[in-house]
Formats: C-alpha cells, structure tokens, sequence
C-alpha cells in the first residue's frame, strides 16, 4: 500500500491532486488500524494465517503450507479459520487478491497481464474470469468505469 501511494504522490502534480491523496491515505489508515482492533478478536493460529496472506497474497498459498508451519491439521486449521473470519481459506485469499486488483486498476497503468501474474493468478484469462466473478465487471470495465476514483468508495461485487 505505501508503494502505490509513494508511487502516486510522485506522479501528483497539482495541490488539487495532493489534497485528494491525503484524504485516501487517511482513510486507508483509519480502515487499517479498525482491522488491527480486531486482531484481539482472533486466535494466535488465525492471526498467523492473516498476517501470513497479508504478506503473501501475491504468492501461491495453500492451507497446508500454513498449517504445516503452525503444526496443526489442515482439517482444523480450515475449520478454525471458518468459524473465526467467516469466511474459508480460500475465499479470503481470493478477496484479498480481488481487493488488490481493485486498487492496481483503478489507481496505476499497469496491464492486466501485470496485474495477473503479481497476484499469483496461473494466466490473464483465469484473472479475468475471476475478477468478472467476484465483481460483476471484467477487468478492462472496471479501469474504464472506475479509475482514478477513491478506493474506499469500491468495494467488490457492487
């Protein structure tokens, strides 16, 4: 997240375009330190695991990987992991990377073959057809529809 908004502070040119970088950064603070508050809320394997997708959601992730570093089942992990975020493993991970499109496409020029390959999807074309699954829009519709709008105001699947 700081590299995207390194990156776009670079590329501001106005004050205009400063002022509306501010008001985005502060309102993804204030998302990032409500989700941290909710840390308590959850065990330590949990917490491992989220903090683990946190920082390799652009990577192949399995559950038996984590639960093997973890020394638990993948059964009870999986389990755990449901009855605490609500969500199965594979279906967070899957929002994370949605969540993180969402951000490349509306807020650099990257190309959706980029885009793909940095978040761990196997080709463009399974990337696309996830993200149209997830969020009701292709990818090139979803740039053409929302760039350079406030990240906060997008949210998948609206």
């Amino acid at each position: 997240t700081s590299d995207l908004y390194i990156q776009k502070a670079d590329l501001a040119q106005t004050v205009a375009e400063i002022q509306e970088l501010n008001r985005e950064v502060w309102t993804v603070f204030v998302e990032t330190v409500k989700a941290h508050k909710k840390e308590s809320m959850y065990s330590k394997p949990i917490l491992f695991c989220l903090n683990y997708i946190d920082s390799h959601f652009n990577e192949k992730i399995t559950l038996e990987s984590i639960a093997e570093q973890i020394n638990l089942s993948p059964c009870y992990l999986a389990t755990l992991f449901k009855k605490e975020t609500g969500k199965t493993f594979a279906n967070y991970v899957m929002d994370m990377r949605i969540r993180t499109a969402i951000c490349l496409l509306t807020k650099t020029d990257y190309t959706y073959t980029q885009i793909a390959y940095s978040l761990a999807f196997c080709s463009q074309s399974h990337f696309t057809k996830t993200f149209h699954k997830h969020t009701g829009y292709t990818p090139k519709q979803y740039r053409m529809n929302f760039y350079n709008t406030n990240l906060s105001a997008i949210e998948p699947g609206k």
